[in-house]
């Protein structure tokens, strides 16, 4: 019986990626454009970012790491650091002094793995919600399942490609242009209001533009414009796209916090060119953090101790910035590096394992989105 469940729980994360958009439903921003404004109600309820399930793989094995899922320690590397042959090893462990396997069988200069975006969100499973982490490197994405211990579940080994899901594709989706690879700047999903209840709302940037997509009567876009014709965004706002090139308006990141039991977006937060804009759940800024603060102003991203994202960095530029929806703690990735903050008093204590680790040194990464690293 729970085989069949699980089963059948795959088969329909499987229709959501093959579901084919309708372009012709398409409400386009370019012509009806919100001018900026003293009030700025635009797409609060229908943020930017989004992360989809897939079930390609559905046999794959299970990452059973702890919560930290260090991959290489200290010992291990000193194990197998003074051997150069890496036939059969995985990328990122050590070969020699500075060098790491490239996954291919050679040992070569380590190169950073990088994200382009990644999220957690509380998916529906059922009647349940499961926490669900997605990563968005190198043109393709990556689904993990998160267990109540701690483990991570693979929902499709290799990754996929975002020029592989239908929806993304069309001269007026995310993927527009009908390149190879299509790589997105920032990518958010959260489940709330649609017009026959609740719905899951996928949210894109890439490119000086926004795609927002609704999965109610199968995903489809439903808005699309110009970053910059968003009035909390725009130059007269002294919003993110301020000194942009006009229609090239980008985002290093954008997190939503969503309260997920009423599906109420509580806050947005963006990175962009060193700098950081925070809005409440009603689009406007809070007042605490000034528009267009420099991370490498805030203090947890620069402590004394020297382990911080931005030390040393100026300007500083995240890759990936998000909140677990289950606890409120904040991930940063940046510089091939992940670090993590616990959702305290400003969030100033941070986790103890895990923190300002590179990315390959993480199981479920290395043998997925590090391991085709370039």
């Amino acid at each position: 019986m729970a085989a069949h469940a699980t089963a059948t729980r795959l088969a329909s994360l499987a229709a959501l990626l093959l579901v084919h958009c309708d372009d012709t439903s398409v409400t386009s921003r370019d012509a009806t454009v919100d001018r900026p404004s003293s009030s700025d109600a635009m797409d609060t309820s229908a943020p930017l970012d989004a992360t989809i399930a897939d079930s390609a793989d559905a046999t794959s094995p299970m990452d059973v790491a702890p919560p930290s899922d260090v991959l290489i320690d200290g010992a291990r590397d000193a194990a197998i650091a003074d051997s150069a042959s890496c036939s059969g090893r995985p990328f990122g462990e050590r070969c020699a002094d500075g060098l790491v396997c490239d996954g291919r069988g050679a040992c070569a200069v380590r190169r950073p793995c990088t994200f382009e975006s990644a999220g957690r969100w509380l998916y529906p499973d059922g009647a349940a919600r499961r926490l669900l982490e997605t990563v968005f490197a190198y043109g393709r994405y990556y689904n993990f399942w998160i267990n109540p211990d701690g483990s991570y579940e693979p929902l499709n080994a290799g990754g996929n490609t975002t020029v592989s899901v239908a929806r993304w594709q069309g001269a007026t989706n995310a993927c527009a242009g009908g390149a190879s690879e299509c790589t997105f700047d920032s990518f958010d999903l959260y489940e709330g209001p649609g017009a026959m209840g609740r719905v899951l709302w996928e949210s894109i940037t890439r490119l000086g533009r926004f795609y927002n997509y609704t999965s109610e009567g199968g995903y489809r876009l439903v808005q699309t414009g110009l970053l910059e014709e968003i009035p909390r965004y725009s130059m007269a706002f002294n919003g993110p796209c301020s000194g942009q090139v006009e229609g090239a308006c980008r985002f290093d990141t954008r997190s939503l916090v969503v309260n997920w039991s009423t599906g109420e977006l509580t806050r947005e937060e963006i990175t962009a060119r060193g700098a950081r804009w925070i809005y409440d759940g009603s689009g406007r800024p809070v007042a605490s953090v000034p528009l267009g603060q420099r991370l490498d102003a805030v203090a947890r991203y620069v402590p004394s101790d020297g382990s911080g994202p931005c030390v040393g960095r100026s300007p500083c530029r995240f890759d990936a910035q998000y909140h677990d929806p289950s606890t409120g703690d904040e991930f940063v990735v940046a510089y091939g590096r992940l670090w993590v903050w616990a959702n305290d008093a400003e969030n100033t204590r941070r986790f103890a394992l895990g923190h300002g680790n590179e990315l390959h040194t993480f199981a479920r990464y290395a043998t997925g989105p590090c391991r085709v690293a370039p």
